[in-house]
């Protein structure tokens, strides 16, 4: 039986952990796919409990926890999360916010569009084909999301993904492999758009299914002038990197 990991990164979590946890089971159990679900927390040492919330779940559900000393940020947890899968024999990795912003029951969805279009990636579009699905954002970052797309596409060039840094999404195991996690330096929100267009240079198959994003149930949100910086300059740095170094980069 193949096997999928849904990698979720917390931090002061546990409220979200607890609730979250037994619906994406649920969602997932006897799919038609006859895929494995696992889950992997990678945790940033929370002061909430998250971690003791994880290790009960754990008595219940095949779900594993990953402790960090400190808070480090999304992109690394991610990039420990894909070297733990990698270590391992997952041939599906998804990516999976905490908060209830990503809905459990698209999880299948993205089976069926990665099979459907032989893509290596998948990712939930909040704004495919432009249309805005986003739930009780304030326009103020409803902005700011939707400029920074264009943004991106603008200084980057030929990417055609509507949704350039939606941390919802599925890969297959190759697309992992392919990318040199070590030079992955974004660690906000703009970590996606990284991932995105490394895979895209390398040719791999991106394709988009639209979801409905719901802002966070409980805590608070981790947005920070930092993140917006790293959305200005990373575009820039990486048409910088592919000018010098081409498609080795």
């Amino acid at each position: 039986m193949a096997k999928a990991l849904i990698i979720i990164p917390t931090y002061n979590e546990s409220q979200n952990m607890k609730e979250l946890i037994p619906v994406i089971f649920h969602q997932v159990a006897r799919n038609e796919f006859d895929l494995e679900f696992h889950i992997l927390v990678v945790d940033d040492n929370s002061a909430d409990g998250t971690g003791q919330v994880i290790e009960a779940l754990a008595h219940d559900f095949p779900v594993y926890l990953l402790k960090r000393e400190k808070k480090l940020g999304l992109g690394t947890a991610y990039i420990a999360g894909f070297k733990w899968a990698l270590e391992r024999d997952y041939q599906y990795i998804y990516e999976m916010d905490a908060d209830w912003s990503h809905d459990p029951v698209y999880l299948l969805s993205f089976i069926h569009k990665m099979q459907e279009d032989n893509a290596s990636c998948v990712i939930g579009s909040r704004f495919y084909q432009w249309r805005v699905s986003v739930v009780n954002w304030d326009i103020k970052r409803l902005i700011l999301s939707l400029v920074g797309h264009r943004y991106a596409r603008f200084v980057l060039g030929q990417m055609d993904i509507y949704d350039t840094t939606s941390g919802f999404k599925c890969f297959r195991r190759e697309a992992i492999e392919a990318l040199a996690l070590d030079n992955i330096t974004s660690n906000g929100y703009i970590f996606q758009l990284e991932i995105n267009y490394r895979l895209f240079r390398k040719k791999m198959r991106i394709a988009e299914i639209p979801i409905i994003f719901k802002d966070r149930v409980y805590g608070v949100s981790k947005l920070s002038a930092g993140v917006i910086y790293e959305g200005l300059w990373l575009p820039l740095r990486l048409k910088l990197l592919l000018m010098i170094h081409g498609n080795k980069f």
